[in-house]
């Protein structure tokens, strides 16, 4: 059983993000209950509990999502930091780099109150309209009349024309914001200009009231599509403000989208904007009030980080006589105080920023704080300041997390890494801290195995089990044998049986005779258990034939899938009019493994690598472009005969054939022989 079953993928993959990333630490056992802290939004909790049989017998996350009993991502993180990526998502670790999260939405429900036979048109609706009222009393074949009229003047013609293209103008210019800003496109710049022009054209044919609606769209749609825009793109939106103060025709209207801009969008160029908007001397204090206002609202309060960041670059640059009332006001918001540490940072004002983190770290010392004081040194260069962060993290604050301990023997002078070393190692020790992957960094494997024979953490142990096999395999071979012999005192499930049995195969591969002797003393001792005596026999792996394969996948074809059988290493062809209830068995035991199929073996790859290889440039040209276009085989069939270089072709398919087969065996941990 794979542990990542207890969850939804998506959830397991936000899981294994957060564990990628090494916000899981402080991994404690206490009895038969792991607990560790997942940094989140916040810092959050999480217990598992294991049973002897290591199954899960229980959960808990202190985040909001697992108060319903829900299992959450932090809870994936912290199984994968226990039993490692392969326990809990067995070979699917490479799907979860490209699979990707998409939000839920519910779709909206509409009422259709419309009844059968309803008349939009209903009579008397244009009453009182000059033009209207009067057409509406007249038939169909009136109104066709008059326009046939009115088009046979000249002048009334020319409207109607323009009409219908004004009308079809607006739209294509609507099409081309919606086709060329889009990221299902590649950005270039001629596409802009052509959106720029588009609209700006609209005053030779007397529209100026549309110019600043679509300068709006194009902008927004730009905006919303794009989180960071190259420098073309921010000189076209700077084209679409000017057409927008050109032709909006009240100062309100632009005020009003002016702000929208300001406080919607947090990009460089809304920062631009607002310098461009302060020479104008534009007041800020509808934005700086619609802000406060977002900013009050406490229980949005993990989305404000772009409202703080405008907040405070508006009051500081173009209110700097407020700025100082801004930080009292505030300075109790750890939110805030954060984005505020930022920005000192950013206008190089590192003196604030450090006193104000100490000052924070004094009042709750939150992580965030210590990386913001790790960024100031790093910044300023204070080398020493740096190392007692990090020693303050490692020793105190997130007890021998190794992200630490690296960064502290990065900077540390190599003089002085030894002493401070074990400084380090002793204080985490005296907190009897797992140090085991320190002790793996500092090869340290007499005290690595001595804290696995005083843990028994024979879930931790796993991740180890190869060196220390190798540095230490007396002490590793007692040590499991031991909990093999005292696990196995109780009963237990074929599933547990299985988890024992992986302990012995590892002694196997170490010292036969001790596994043997354990597997015969085990089945005197437990004749009964039948289940574990089929599950810890000693099973030699059959090897697969390579030749074989490689004949196989040369065989392949649309009609016939080939498989290997791993119980006895034969391999079988699996053909399409075979009954589907055979197919399925095949394809669904685990004993089957598909070989490449015809459709997986890019043959016409093959004959460009053969191309590419060839010492004759000249045959190189010839087969190049022989095998453009249809019946590229049949041509490349031809030519190499005629040129007499099929020996060396059908060498070179040979040897890609055999590649191909080695690769598979590789990728499904298949033995074989040449």
């Amino acid at each position: 059983m794979l542990y990542g079953n207890l969850f939804a993928k998506r959830i397991l993959e936000r899981g294994y993000r957060y564990y990628l990333d090494g916000s899981v630490y402080n991994v404690v056992k206490e009895g038969q209950v792991y607990k560790g802290t997942v940094k989140g939004t916040t810092d959050y909790q999480v217990e598992i509990q294991i049973s002897d049989q290591f199954k899960v017998t229980q959960m808990h996350c202190t985040c909001p999502y697992a108060q319903d009993g829900k299992r959450c991502k932090h809870e994936a993180a912290v199984l994968l930091e226990i039993f490692g990526v392969e326990a809990v998502m067995g070979d699917m670790e490479d799907e979860y780099d490209d699979y990707y999260d998409y939000d839920e939405y519910d779709d909206e429900e509409y009422d259709d109150d419309w009844e059968e036979g309803y008349d939009f048109y209903e009579p008397g609706v244009y009453k009182g309209h000059e033009i209207l009222e009067p057409l509406e009393k007249k038939s169909k074949s009136d109104i066709l009349d008059i326009i046939s009229m009115a088009i046979q003047d000249s002048r009334t013609y020319q409207i109607f024309l323009n009409l219908l293209h004004n009308d079809q103008r607006l739209e294509s210019i609507q099409n081309m914001i919606r086709t060329h800003i889009s990221l299902s496109h590649h950005i270039q710049q001629e596409n802009y200009q052509k959106i720029y022009f588009a609209i700006q054209n609209l005053q030779d044919f007397h529209q100026e009231q549309s110019i600043p609606t679509l300068a709006n769209e194009a902008l927004c749609h730009m905006l919303n599509v794009f989180p960071t825009l190259e420098s073309f793109q921010e000189d076209f939106f700077f084209n679409m403000i000017e057409l927008i103060e050109k032709y909006t025709l009240t100062q309100f209207e632009k005020r009003e989208f002016y702000d929208y801009l300001c406080i919607q969008y947090h990009q460089p160029v809304i920062y631009r904007f607002m310098n461009h908007l302060y020479k104008q001397n534009y007041s800020f204090e509808s934005i700086i009030k619609q802000l406060e206002n977002k900013i009050n609202l406490r229980f949005t309060r993990f989305s404000l980080k772009p409202f703080y960041q405008k907040y405070i670059y508006i009051i500081y640059y173009y209110q700097s006589s407020s700025f100082q009332d801004m930080v009292k006001k505030y300075s109790q918001d750890q939110n805030f105080a954060i984005e505020l540490i930022k920005f000192y940072i950013q206008v190089q004002q590192y003196e604030k920023a450090e006193n104000m983190c100490l000052q924070e770290i004094k009042k709750m010392d939150h992580i965030e704080f210590y990386k913001l004081l790790i960024e100031i040194y790093q910044q300023t260069q204070q080398n020493d300041k740096l190392m007692k962060v990090y020693i303050q993290l490692l020793c105190h604050k997130y007890s021998g997390q190794i992200q630490y301990y690296h960064q502290l023997k990065e900077i540390c002078p190599s003089q002085q890494w030894e002493q401070i070393k074990q400084e380090v190692i002793h204080s985490l020790e005296k907190q009897q801290v797992n140090l085991c992957a320190i002790y793996a960094e500092e090869k340290m494997y007499d005290s690595l195995m001595n804290y696995f024979i005083k843990s028994h953490d024979m879930i931790e142990i796993r991740k180890y089990e190869d060196i220390l096999f190798k540095e230490q395999t007396s002490k590793m071979l007692s040590l499991y044998k031991e909990f093999i012999m005292e696990s196995l005192k109780q009963r237990g499930t074929r599933e547990f049986y299985q988890n024992i049995a992986t302990y012995i195969f590892k002694i196997d591969d170490y010292d036969e005779q001790l596994s043997h002797q354990i597997v015969e003393e085990l089945e005197q001792l437990y004749p009964q258990r039948h289940a574990m005596i089929e599950e810890i026999q000693i099973k030699k792996p059959v090897k697969a034939q390579l030749s074989q394969i490689i004949e196989a996948i040369e065989m392949s074809d649309d009609w016939t899938i080939w498989v290997y059988r791993q119980s006895d290493g034969k391999v079988l062809p699996v053909y399409d009019e075979i009954d589907d209830d055979v197919k399925e068995i095949v394809f669904t035991d685990d004993d089957y493994i598909s070989l490449p199929a015809r459709y997986e073996i890019n043959e016409y790859h093959i004959m460009e690598m053969f191309i590419a290889q060839l010492s004759d440039q000249n045959m190189q040209n010839i087969l190049s472009k022989a095998i453009c276009g249809k019946g590229a085989f049949r041509r490349f069939k031809n030519l190499i005969h005629q040129h007499q270089i099929q020996d060396d072709w059908y060498r070179f398919l040979n040897q890609e054939y055999r590649n191909i087969a080695i690769r598979w065996c590789r990728k499904y941990d298949v033995p074989f022989d040449e």
